[in-house]
């Protein structure tokens, strides 16, 4: 009875010591969640602070914006296209610095470069290589294919670079996570699997792939949560341009809240891009189990 005396002491004393943080982690987080959805049904003049109450009119102005539907529609094309590109990059990445080599160790430290680097400088950096006139990249294409495209002019060029830039802005990181996921498989696994005669695509497919499915499963939800968020690449690269092509949502939020300081419409986007985060993520698992139950 005692020593069950103590340790409730101890409890109370713990959670006394830990309940300013909690008090204030949960006010940080959820005020402006609340506060965004109150704003989403007022008109907002921020210069003089009065809320009008408006009903469901930004929903509906969101329902009948064009720009709205050109952003969802990039935002999903842009998830969907960097996640599919860096995934199947960041494995082959991932199996050649898994194999024994000379400077291997070196390759693996020159391979995170990308990745360290500032995402806002990468897409200036782009920007001036997909540059119609001067580009490097615009120039090595051209001489390929026979005349000069002007990517950021072009709405499919823009959308392609943008999602080019990221592929190569995070691939290294993603290969990083399946590297480390690949140095968790035992060895003896492939030792026993060879012994009985199996190929190297037999013991790719049915040891290497099921040990790094929940690696695999893992990074994608994380990167389709960050994605459906990025900012900076559009920014930096096109501005949302041309016209409102690559728009992502975060950018177009972006744009309402202090380009038109329509904070009430903001909200409402905001409160929809919440809503296409949790659809994809519901889709994610439901495909997740599906990928587990075939493994």
């Amino acid at each position: 009875m005692r020593t069950f005396g103590i340790s409730r002491k101890r409890l109370y004393y713990a959670l006394v010591l830990i309940l300013p943080a909690l008090v204030l982690r949960l006010f940080t987080s959820l005020y402006p969640v609340v506060y965004t959805v109150y704003l989403a049904f007022f008109k907002v003049n921020p210069i003089i602070g009065v809320h009008t109450y408006a009903g469901l009119a930004n929903f509906q102005k969101m329902v009948s914006d064009l720009v709205v539907r050109e952003s969802v529609f990039f935002t999903v094309f842009f998830t969907f296209l960097s996640i599919a590109f860096q995934t199947s990059l960041g494995l082959l990445v991932a199996l050649l610095l898994n194999k024994r080599f000379t400077l291997r160790y070196f390759a693996r430290t020159i391979n995170l470069i990308p990745w360290a680097i500032p995402m806002i400088v990468v897409a200036l950096g782009f920007r001036w290589m997909f540059d119609s006139e001067y580009g490097i990249i615009t120039d090595l294409i051209a001489r390929i294919i026979g005349f000069r495209f002007a990517w950021l002019i072009h709405p499919w060029g823009a959308r392609w670079a943008i999602v080019l830039a990221n592929v190569w802005k995070n691939t290294p990181f993603v290969a990083i996570l399946f590297l480390a996921g690949l140095q968790s498989i035992p060895l003896e696994l492939y030792e026993a699997a060879r012994v009985d005669g199996a190929s190297s695509w037999h013991c790719f497919r049915y040891i290497t792939i099921p040990f790094l499915a929940p690696v695999v499963m893992t990074t994608v939800l994380f990167f389709t949560v960050w994605y459906l968020a990025t900012f900076d690449i559009v920014y930096g690269m096109t501005g949302g341009g041309p016209g409102f092509s690559t728009a992502i949502m975060s950018y177009k939020i972006y744009q309402e809240t202090f380009s038109h300081m329509n904070f009430g419409y903001a909200s409402a986007l905001s409160i929809l891009l919440f809503f296409l985060v949790g659809i994809l993520g519901i889709v994610f698992l439901l495909l997740s189990r599906r990928v587990e139950i075939l493994l």
